[in-house]
Formats: structure tokens, sequence, C-alpha cells
């Protein structure tokens, strides 16, 4: 099973670099900035609030994640249409 993850990751990597440098920045960012929603939210909620809302804050960094991915993905479909509209 290592293997297979080890082979995914390897060709999820060659694909993120062979994207421009456009598509490559609407995929790294939206996910930088979950990290660091993440890290925000959970340093202001044990600094502000206690614990409470840093315990919540990696299931808040991980949807913001997905919804990242999810809306760069998106934004990829539409430029690829565009080029292929011309």
């Amino acid at each position: 099973m290592h293997q297979k993850i080890r082979v995914f990751v390897a060709a999820a990597w060659r694909w993120f670099r062979g994207q421009s440098l456009f598509i490559q920045a609407l995929i790294a960012v939206p996910l930088m900035m979950a990290v660091l929603f993440t890290a925000l939210i959970g340093n202001m909620g044990l600094a502000l609030m206690g614990g409470a809302v840093a315990l919540y804050a990696p299931i808040t960094g991980a949807i913001v994640g997905a919804v990242s991915v999810v809306l760069t993905k998106a934004s990829a479909i539409v430029i690829r249409d565009r080029k292929q509209g011309r």
C-alpha cells in the first residue's frame, strides 16, 4: 500500500509541476492560506478564548482547505475551457 501512495504522490507532483505558474499559484496559495487560517484561529483561540476555538481550528482548516481545492479545480476547468474556446 505504501508503494501505491508513493506512486500517486509522484504522479500528482509531476502533474502539478507540469502546470503553468498561474495554475500552480491557484492551487498552492489557497492551501497555504488554509494552513495559515488554521494557525491563526488556533493561536487566537488559545490566547483569547481558551481551548474551545483551538480544538475546532483543525476542522475549520480542513474545511477551508477542501473548499479551496474545489474552487481551484473549478478555476482550472474554467481557464482550460476559455483556452479551448479561442
